[in-house]
């Protein structure tokens, strides 16, 4: 579905499209399950729709970022584009 045609013409100079198909139609909750840096680093993000409960976790293990780090850095910008909170 697609609103304004000029979107659709932007996808042109696109090298990287990101998409959702579970949950954000049905339950309008789009979450983030995985995150993959250009360091070529993997992070699965653990937890059930809107509650703040959940773990990162990476090669399998649970880790608390850090700040300075990459995925820190990622995290803090993700939450710049919308109207996400981040909470320690």
């Amino acid at each position: 579905i697609v609103r304004r045609l000029t979107a659709v013409e932007g996808l042109g100079s696109c090298t990287l499209v990101a998409t959702d198909k579970t949950g954000t139609l049905t339950a309008n909750e789009l979450t983030v399950r995985e995150i993959r840096l250009a360091n070529h680093s993997r992070f699965e993000i653990t937890g059930q729709g809107f509650i703040p409960e959940g773990e990162v976790r990476r090669d399998r293990e649970t880790i608390t970022p850090e700040p300075g780090d990459a995925f820190e850095a990622w995290i803090r910008t993700a939450i710049l584009c919308n109207e996400a909170e981040l909470h320690h």
